[in-house]
Formats: structure tokens, C-alpha cells, sequence
């Protein structure tokens, strides 16, 4: 015999195999520990010494130590029915006869060490003779009554940790395969076959009622899971239980359970139920490296110590179930992927880099700051939660509902995300989004204490809801909605952003915060609707069908209000300077007694009323454009319309001063004005039906009206004021005019005007070398009338209760000519086709005449025609002291001088005078 070579026999003592001379015998233990193992034939066993022998004297000749290639053993002290029996299978993988299984069918194996090799391992569940994958038939096992094991337990009592490096396959009866080892368990190319649950854990085993494994006690010890990976494909369900978990490559199996931390974790439930642990405690709850991963039908991945993190920068699939990872420290999530729903909690800080995808829901939360800047997917819905949520350069995507919710700050800066259905965010702190796109389809809900949104764009199909304690920043951002968008927000700042709803109504509060539009865009389908402290509007854009706004100012200097039906705004002072204000059908501004300037601007009511109020403050539309289909009403202080225009059906104004200089009001319908002093310089008051304008005693000035200026109506026209002076301007009227003017009218080169009637009473009239004249009937009533131009009428009727200052060039004239004055000085010429003139003196000098065309009747106390000046009828002349109310001469004139100049009727001459000198001064 060589004295090398040894046989491998059974040693009864110290319940496992041993290397031993040829010449020794193994005995084996039966079930019971009271008999031999009988079972197996005689040949069996002799083919399993043999071959067992054999590849031990193998080894042994080549200078290796026995059992070096098989690092397993039982413990020496484990009590009797914990004891397993070493053996190898044919072929040489090791082979372990389990110890009997208790009531509970739990076979209880303790060890010194257990460790695999990449041959594998063979847990013997069998009491006869079986085929297994590893090492084809293998003997019964001698410790096994008829009952086998539901569960192998196997536990190692010593201080070794446990290296898994090949497959453990169950021979005989399936059966659940627990390996517990206190001082770390290394999976590195383990596998399992024949078994439907797997538990590996770090933990001590407990037990209940007949043997039962109630639970396991973990407060130390790391699993580990090496490059080579743990493939449990056809393992049910694959339990890690350990203090910490240490992924570096591949799992796969079927439902896939890792519980880390100091726990009391139940066997059959596996709830956990944290506890103070032994030592240091590992960096990572579970940490699975870049080459790490877990593949599964359903992963359930918890850390439940205390401050304990979850870091993952492997791989994390669930193909068919659920992903779920909870981590009571902090959590980062490089890959994962769930089948259906996707749920990853942490207590602390949770991080996600790469992917997380569900294609059921998918919820992530933590109790600090949530961050990702990676794809976020979810085939459902799509939840968000943490102290704080930081979405940088991340994608986030749910079919259904995408939630986000924080009480602390939400960032999603540079991020993309989009929801099938609606999208929910809610923090307690500020919310940024810029550079972000979110999408939602049907509705879209932003609550927070402040949003900046610039360059972001905010998007959804159904309605959207900004609610903000602070400000909202959209500065080159977008808030888009097809249905109604809601905003409110301390302040808002759309300086070159966009505010739109395509189908729906948009409605913006700020409370007495601002809300600058500056080269903004905010258009809604429908109506808009803003309540805003102040509003500025540069060169921006609101547009809506109806609009109200509230403001406690509004600034559209160059910029657009567009209204496609009604328009009613309340501010403080309102500037539209260089901007467009527009309504489809009615408008109404008020400014609560504030200025509203329009200079260059422009406002229109299209089909409607355009109301505007300032409650006394000044309207200035230099310039500027205030026009309306329909009636235009304004009611300001000052009225600046220079080189501007008013316009609309029937125009009403009350107003202070009014400086039309150069300006233009037009009625289409009639004009009513209501105003202090009326600058109408080269400005053109119109209306077609009729005119009313009435300074309330303040001065009328319509100078220099041109060919196209003056103030001109239609029909009636009726002007009231303190003075009017009219030099070079233009008054006229298709209907009855009436002039009432308390002091003084100069109408120097101008010309006053009626087609019908006018009436003219004043302080006193300057006629200069103006016009007077009616189509009917001119009357002239005032205290005073000089006339260097002309007044005629088909009948001119003058009441001057003072003087009468007809001069050279002076013209009045009328098929019927009345005049009565207190004194009457003619230089000029003074016509009728019947001529009455009546009054205290007359006095015809010079160039004067006095002439009718058919009859002249003067009715006077004095009738002086000196110096070549002429009375001429070409039918009767009658001259007497007066002439009554039916144009009657009565009584008899004083005294008649008629000094070089003739008198001369061409029908008859009738004089009624005390005196009468008739004589020639030249002669």
C-alpha cells in the first residue's frame, strides 16, 4: 500500500468525512441515531466509497491537502439531530447528508464551515438513492426517515464566514435551503437548484413550535454577492438577510427579497423589526456596485437601520412584479426597473442617476432632499415626495398622474417632464424649473412659496394652477394650457415669457404685488381675468376675448390690451403712450381718479361703447388714438388731445381743460362736451348729427382751423363759453347753431356758419374780417358788435344794446335786415331786401350806406349821414323815432343831419323828425 495514499471514510464521532488508511471503515449514522443506514445496496455504497476514495487519494498524491477543494464541515459540537454527515457524489461534488427534520420539517445543520466550491454542493433530501444536476445518482441519506425535509437549515456556530462559489442543487424532495452565518455569508457564483426559496442571511436562527424557524436575529455581518454573481432562476423566492449587503455582480431569480440592517426579521412574513446591532456598523445598508445588479419577477429591497443608506449604482429589474427598495438612511438608485409598480423610500437623502422606471406606478420618496438626473419613468402614475426635490437634467414621465410633493424647495432645473394625465406639484418652498419643460395632458396644478420658470415652459391639455406666496418668475418662460390657467402669486414677472391658454379663460392675481409683462405674451381663447397691485405691459402682448383687469396701475407703453368682445379696466394711472388698447364690442377704463396718458396710443371699442373715466386726473391722448364704433364717453380733468383723436357714434366728454391743438374729435352721431377752457387750434370738432360744447364759462379758442379744422356739425350746433375767439377758425353747422358767450366773440378772418339758423349772443362780437352767416336766420344779441367782415342771412336780425361798429369793409346783409342798437356806426354797408334800424343814434359817415332793395325804415332819436354818405331804397324810405315790435315806424326822431351825403328813395320818402338839417359842407 502506498503510505501516501488514504481512503475517505465516514468518522461516527465527529459526524463527517474523514481522510483515513486504506484499511479503515466509515460507519454511518442512521435517522434515528440508533442504526445503520441500511438502505442504500451494498453496491451503491461500495461504488460511493470507491469513487469518494479514489478522487481523495487523487488529491492526496498530488500533494494537496484532503478537503481542500472541499472547505465544509460540521461542527464538532453540534448536537445530535444538527449534525450533518459529509459524503461526495460520484463525481466528487461534495455531498451533505442533512440531519433529520424536526416536527415542523425543518432539518437543522450546524457547522464549522460551509463553503462551496465551484462544483457545487449537494443537500441530501433524500432517502433513497437520487438523480441530482451536480452529481448525477447520489446514496440516500442515512440520516433521513421516510419524511423529508420541507426546509434545510444550515448554520454556521463557528467565527468562519461562509465563500458560496458554486451551485447548492436539494437532492430527493424540494425543500427551502436557509444558510445563516453570523460572520458573513460571500456569495461569488453561487447557485441553487431544486429548491423554491433560498434565505441566505447573517442572522441567528429562531425557532417556535416544533422546530419551526420562527425568524432570525441579524445584528452583524455582511452578505456579499461577488463578480461571479448568484443565479437562482429557478428559485420561487431568494431572501438576503443581513446587517449589510455588498452587490458586485449579477442576481438573478424569480421574487427576490434583501433586508438589511440590525433586525428581528420572521421568517414566514418577513417583517422586520429593527434592533441594536454588534460592532461597526457598514458604510451602506446595501451597496451594489457598478457591476452589481438585481434581476427578478419582484424585488423587495429594505434597509431598516437606523441612518443606514442604500447605494446602488448597479442594476435593480423586476420583470414581471414589483420593485420596491426602502432605505431608513440615505438611498441612490443608479438602474432600476419594475414590470409593474416601482416604489423607493429613504429616510435620509435619496439620489436617482440613471433610470428608475415602472410600468405600473412608480413612487419615490425620502425624508431629505430627493434628487435625480436621470429618466424617472412610470407606466401609471408617478410620485415624488422629499424634504427637499432636486430633478437636474432629469426625465420624468408618468401615463397617467406625475405628483411632486415637498414642504421644502422643488428644482427641476433643465429637466423634461411629462405627464399622460395631470401633473401635481406642491412645496412649501420655492419651485424652480428653469430651463425645464413640463407637459401634462389633462391638467396641471403648481403650488409653492415662490416659482422661477425662466426659459422653462409649463404645458398641459387641461387647465393649469400656479399658486405662489411669493413671486412667480417666468421672465422667457411659458405657462401654456388648452384649458382655463389660473395664477396666483405675490408678484409675477412675464418679461418676455409666455401666459396662454388656447381654448380657455387665463385668471392672474397678485394682490397689490406686480406683474410686469414686459415683451411678454399673455393670450387666452377665452377670457382673461388679472387683479395685480401694478401691471406693465412694455411692448407685451394681452390678448383674450373678454378682458377685466384691476390694477393699482397699468403701464403699456408700446405694448398690446386686445380684447375680442368686452374690455373693462380698474387702475390707478393708466400710460398706454405708444401702445394699442382694443375691444371687439365695448370697453370701459377707469383710473379711480388717476392720469390716463395715450400719447400715441391708441384705444378702440370696434363694434361697442368705449367708456373712459378718471374721475378728475388728466387724460393726455396727444397724439394719441381714443376711438369707438359706438358711443365714446369720456369723463377726465385736463384733456390733452393735441394733434390726437377722439372718435366714435355719439361722443360725450366732461372734462377740464381741453387742448385739442391740432387734434380731431369726431361723432359720427353727435358730441357733447362738457369741459373747462376748449383749445381748438387747428383741431377739428365734428359731429353729423349735432354738437354740443359747453366750456362752463371758460374761454373757447378755435383758431386758424385752415380747410379742414374748426368745429362743425351736422346738425345742431350749440356752443357755450366765457369768450370765444374764433380768429381764422371755422364754426359751422347743417342745423340751427346757437352761440352763447358771456364775453367776448373775435372772430377776426374766421368764419361762424349756419345752414339753417344761428343764434349768436355775447358780452361783445368782434367780427373783424370774419363771417356771420345763416341760410335762415342770423340774430345777433350782445352788448357790443364790431364789423369789418360780413354778416348776412336770409334774415339778420342784431340786438347790440351798446354800439353797433359796422366799418369800411364791414358787411351786413339779409333779405330781411333787423337791426336795433344803441348806437349804430357805419362806415361800411349795411343791406336788406327790407331794411329796419332801429336805435338811439345812427351815424352813416363817409363810405357808409345804408340801402334796401325794396324797403328801409329807420327809427331812431338821431339819424346823422355826414360826409358823403348814403341812404338809398329803390322802393320806400320811412324815418322816424322808432320802430315798434311789429316793424312799425312810431314816434318822431329829434334830429336829422344829413351833411353831403343823400338820402334817396326810389319810391317813396316819408321823415318823422323835429329837426331836419339838410345841407352841403363842402360847398
Amino acid at each position: 500500500m502506498n503510505q501516501h495514499c488514504h481512503r475517505v471514510v465516514f468518522n461516527r464521532a465527529r459526524g463527517q468525512m474523514m481522510a483515513a488508511p486504506e484499511t479503515a471503515t466509515g460507519q454511518h449514522k442512521t435517522a434515528s441515531g440508533q442504526r445503520r443506514a441500511a438502505r442504500a445496496t451494498l453496491a451503491t455504497q461500495q461504488v460511493r466509497r470507491m469513487t469518494a476514495g479514489a478522487l481523495a487519494a487523487l488529491a492526496l498524491c498530488h500533494g494537496l491537502p484532503a478537503y481542500a477543494q472541499l472547505p465544509i464541515s460540521a461542527a464538532p459540537g453540534a448536537p445530535a439531530g444538527q449534525r450533518p454527515i459529509m459524503d461526495a457524489a460520484g463525481n466528487g461534488v461534495p455531498l451533505v447528508h442533512i440531519a433529520p427534520p424536526s416536527a415542523a420539517g425543518v432539518s437543522r445543520n450546524q457547522y464549522d464551515q460551509f463553503n462551496v466550491n465551484q462544483n457545487g454542493l449537494i443537500l441530501n433530501n433524500s432517502s433513497g438513492p437520487a438523480q441530482t444536476q451536480l452529481g448525477g445518482w447520489v446514496t440516500g441519506n442515512p440520516q433521513l426517515g421516510y419524511v423529508p425535509a420541507r426546509i434545510i437549515l444550515n448554520e454556521v456556530v463557528s467565527s468562519n464566514p461562509s465563500q458560496l462559489r458554486g451551485t447548492i442543487e436539494v437532492a430527493g424532495q424540494r425543500a427551502g435551503i436557509v444558510v445563516a452565518n453570523v460572520n458573513g455569508i460571500t456569495c461569488n457564483g453561487c447557485g441553487f437548484l431544486n429548491t423554491d426559496r433560498v434565505t441566505l442571511t447573517t442572522g441567528h436562527a429562531q425557532f417556535g413550535s416544533g422546530g419551526a424557524i420562527a425568524g432570525f436575529d441579524i445584528r452583524q455581518g455582511t452578505l456579499s454577492v461577488g463578480g461571479d454573481g448568484l443565479s437562482a432562476t429557478q428559485v420561487e423566492q431568494l431572501d438576503l438577510l443581513a446587517r449589510g449587503l455588498v452587490i458586485e455582480g449579477e442576481i438573478w431569480t424569480r421574487n427576490l427579497n434583501a433586508i438589511a440592517g440590525a433586525n428581528q426579521v420572521l421568517y414566514a412574513s418577513l417583517q422586520s423589526t429593527p434592533q441594536s446591532g454588534n460592532g461597526t456598523a457598514p458604510t451602506f445598508a446595501i451597496d451594489i456596485k457598478d457591476v452589481g445588479g438585481m434581476t427578478a419577477n419582484q424585488i423587495y429591497l429594505v434597509s431598516t437601520e437606523a441612518g443606514l443608506g442604500v447605494n446602488s449604482t448597479g442594476r435593480l429589474a423586476a420583470l414581471q412584479g414589483n420593485l420596491t427598495l426602502s432605505a431608513n438612511g440615505d438611498l441612490t438608485v443608479q438602474k432600476a426597473y419594475a414590470q409593474q409598480d416601482l416604489a423607493a423610500s429613504a429616510a435620509g437623502n435619496a439620489r436617482f442617476t440613471e433610470i428608475a422606471q415602472g410600468q405600473g406606478n412608480t413612487t419615490l420618496s425620502a425624508g431629505g432632499t430627493l434628487s435625480a438626473s436621470g429618466m424617472l419613468v412610470a407606466g401609471k402614475a408617478l410620485e415624488l415626495r422629499g424634504a427637499n426635490l432636486a430633478l437636474h437634467n432629469a426625465q420624468a414621465s408618468a401615463g397617467q398622474t406625475l405628483t411632486l410633493s415637498t414642504p421644502g424647495t422643488l428644482d427641476t432645473t433643465s429637466s423634461q417632464l411629462a405627464s399622460g394625465g395631470t401633473l401635481n406639484a406642491t412645496a412649501g418652498g420655492a419651485v424652480r424649473t428653469t430651463g425645464s419643460t413640463w407637459k401634462s395632458a389633462s391638467g396641471m396644478q403648481v403650488s409653492g412659496a415662490s416659482l422661477d420658470n425662466r426659459l422653462g415652459q409649463l404645458m398641459t391639455g387641461g387647465a393649469l394652477d400656479v399658486a405662489t406666496a411669493q413671486g412667480i418668475d417666468n421672465r422667457s418662460g411659458a405657462l401654456l394650457a388648452q384649458g382655463p390657467v389660473q395664477i396666483d402669486a405675490a408678484s409675477l414677472n412675464n418679461a418676455g415669457g409666455t401666459i396662454a391658454s388656447t381654448r380657455s379663460s387665463v385668471a392672474a392675481r397678485t394682490g397689490n404685488g406686480a406683474f410686469d409683462n414686459t415683451q411678454g405674451q399673455l393670450q387666452a381663447g377665452g377670457n382673461i381675468a388679472l387683479t395685480t397691485g401694478t401691471l406693465t405691459n412694455h411692448a407685451g402682448v394681452i390678448s383674450g376675448d373678454s378682458i377685466t383687469l384691476a390694477s393699482g396701475g397699468f403701464d403699456n407703453t408700446g405694448g398690446q390690451l386686445l380684447a375680442g368682445s368686452t374690455l373693462q379696466t380698474t387702475t390707478s394711472a393708466f400710460n398706454n403712450d405708444g401702445g394699442i388698447v382694443q375691444a371687439g364690442s365695448t370697453a370701459q377704463l377707469d383710473t379711480q381718479g388717476n392720469a390716463f396718458s395715450n400719447r400715441a396710443g391708441s384705444v378702440t371699442a370696434l363694434t361697442g361703447t368705449l367708456a373712459l373715466n378718471t374721475y378728475g386726473a388728466t387724460l393726455d391722448n396727444t397724439s394719441g388714438k381714443l376711438q369707438s364704433a359706438g358711443n365714446l364717453a369720456l369723463d377726465s380733468g385736463a384733456l390733452l388731445n393735441h394733434d390726437g383723436l377722439l372718435s366714435g357714434a355719439d361722443v360725450t366728454l366732461h372734462s377740464g381743460n381741453v387742448d385739442n391743438t391740432a387734434g380731431s374729435m369726431l361723432a359720427s352721431g353727435r358730441l357733447l362736451a362738457t369741459t373747462g377752457a376748449f383749445d381748438n387750434t387747428g383741431g377739428l370738432a365734428q359731429a353729423a348729427n349735432g354738437l354740443t360744447l359747453d366750456t362752463q364759462g371758460q374761454a373757447l379758442t378755435n383758431l386758424d382751423s385752415g380747410t379742414s379744422g374748426g368745429i362743425v356739425s351736422g346738425g345742431t350746433l350749440d356752443l357755450r363759453a366765457g369768450s370765444l375767439d374764433n380768429t381764422r377758425g371755422y364754426i359751422g353747422s347743417q342745423g340751427n347753431q346757437t352761440l352763447a358767450i358771456a364775453n367776448t366773440v373775435s372772430n377776426d378772418a374766421g368764419h361762424i356758419t349756419s345752414d339753417a339758423n344761428l343764434t349768436l349772443n355775447a358780452g361783445i362780437v368782434d367780427n373783424g374780417t370774419g363771417l356771420l352767416s345763416a341760410a335762415d336766420t342770423l340774430q345777433i344779441t350782445s352788448d357790443d358788435l364790431r364789423n369789418s367782415g360780413e354778416i348776412s342771412a336770409t334774415t339778420t336780425r342784431l340786438r347790440i344794446a351798446d354800439t353797433l361798429d359796422n366799418t369800411a369793409t364791414g358787411l351786413i346783409d339779409g333779405v330781411q335786415t333787423d337791426i336795433r342798437a344803441g348806437t349804430t356806426n357805419n362806415t361800411g354797408r349795411i343791406y336788406g331786401d327790407t331794411l329796419n334800424l332801429a336805435g338811439g343814434t345812427v351815424n352813416n359817415t363817409g363810405t357808409g350806406t345804408i340801402a334796401a332793395r325794396d324797403t328801409l325804415q329807420i327809427g331812431a332819436q338821431a339819424l346823422n349821414n355826414t360826409d358823403g354818405a348814403l341812404i338809398y331804397s329803390l322802393g320806400d324810405i320811412g324815418i322816424a323815432g322808432d320802430i315798434d315790435a311789429s316793424g312799425n315806424l312810431t314816434g318822431r326822431m329829434q334830429t336829422l343831419l344829413n351833411a353831403s351825403s343823400t338820402i334817396e328813395a326810389r319810391g317813396n320818402l316819408s321823415i318823422q323828425s323835429d329837426t331836419i338839417l339838410n345841407r352841403n359842407d363842402h360847398l
